[in-house]
């Protein structure tokens, strides 16, 4: 197998505090071994960003931790394009303040990502009061693959969940402020 490429978990917050330290710490957990875990918080007014600090202050595992707090909030988007704007990893796996991944959750994603080829992937999450209870689906997923022309003409179809996307870093072709207009494509 080629050499392995690097991944960052981008784990987005708001108001997360009682959630974000099992979120950050499942992150920072998993067995991908070229990994970032950028956590960006989105100006909470909670103790999120303590949280975040206090995981951070102690952790001295194998992963590059990049913590990042917006000095005000600036919506779920622009956290996501500025949190993606702190890695240079080639796979972005999306997760969310109140998320807990298994540990291989970075590995299954991007393993099959390159056996497949494909650039984008969202997948069924499970929730459960713990990681091992997890057993009851969330929502309406299922079913294989969805076409990408699919998911483009509609933007966004019932199998698809957010907190659950994974995608190459050549989806983006720039990152911009939202609300101004995306760079020029020279044409």
């Amino acid at each position: 197998m080629a050499a392995l490429p690097r991944v960052a978990v981008l784990l987005t917050a708001y108001q997360h505090e009682a959630f974000i330290t099992a979120a950050l710490r499942a992150a920072l957990a998993q067995s991908w071994p070229l990994l970032d875990v950028v956590v960006s918080d989105d100006g909470s007014t909670d103790g999120t960003w303590a949280a975040i600090e206090a995981v951070a202050r102690t952790y001295k595992g194998p992963h590059r931790l990049i913590p990042n707090r917006q000095a005000q909030n600036v919506g779920p988007g622009q956290n996501l394009l500025d949190g993606m704007a702190l890695t240079e990893a080639e796979y972005i796996v999306l997760a969310h303040g109140d998320d807990v991944s298994n540990p291989d959750r970075v590995g299954r994603v991007v393993t099959t990502m390159l056996r497949t080829g494909a650039a984008l992937v969202s997948h069924s999450a499970r929730r459960g009061e713990r990681i091992e209870s997890a057993t009851e689906l969330v929502g309406p997923r299922g079913g294989g693959p969805v076409p990408l022309l699919e998911i483009c003409k509609t933007a966004w179809i019932p199998k698809m969940l957010g907190a659950t996307f994974s995608w190459h870093r050549r989806l983006f072709f720039g990152v911009w402020t939202f609300g101004s207009q995306p760079p020029s494509s020279g044409r």
